[in-house]
């Protein structure tokens, strides 16, 4: 998600419109970190996973049991057993912690008004993401903001593909 918001803000006109899943405008997210409790806590496992070695070793304890049960519970089999194929092998779970190492979510300095349509698509029970991120996000806007919430937790695309490809199709339709 930081990384998609991140060349929204670089300006490039190669950009003509952007969906974003699950995790709101980096500025509102942002702030909401720095300034409320809740949403500081539902943030909380981002401290863990930027330690050193730590969640390497947990996440891989037991054949993984941490992903299985807790992380990915909520993926349906077939996911769950690529996602636990990919972490096996030698680095990707370091590699996809590094991408948490590298960010700083109590600052987002290039996280300006964004005047491209957008469409926002989330989950009202993430339990990563809270009220006060979604509220802030809409004083981002300049264009467009078209926002879908769905009934389900973070990982739309493994839990919710229809409906997140109806409603990027439907962005795409009215972004025209």
């Amino acid at each position: 998600a930081a990384v998609g918001w991140s060349v929204v803000f670089g300006g490039s006109p190669r950009i003509q419109s952007w969906s974003a899943l699950s995790i709101p405008h980096m500025g509102a997210y942002s702030k909401a970190v720095q300034d409320d409790p809740d949403q500081q806590e539902r943030s909380a496992y981002v401290g863990f996973f930027r330690m050193p070695w730590l969640p390497e070793a947990l996440f891989s304890f037991n054949g993984f049991s941490m992903m299985k049960e807790g992380v990915y519970g909520d993926h349906d089999q077939a996911t769950l057993d690529e996602y636990l194929r990919v972490f096996s092998e030698p680095g990707a779970l370091t590699a996809a912690l590094n991408w948490y190492r590298a960010i700083d979510l109590a600052s987002s300095p290039d996280a300006g008004v964004v005047d491209l349509p957008t469409a926002f698509i989330w989950g009202n029970a993430d339990p990563v993401v809270g009220d006060l991120s979604l509220e802030l996000q809409r004083d981002y806007f300049k264009g467009n903001l078209w926002e879908t919430e769905l009934d389900t937790g973070h990982w739309l695309m493994e839990t919710h593909a229809e409906a997140v490809t109806s409603a990027v199709l439907e962005h795409l339709a009215r972004a025209r």
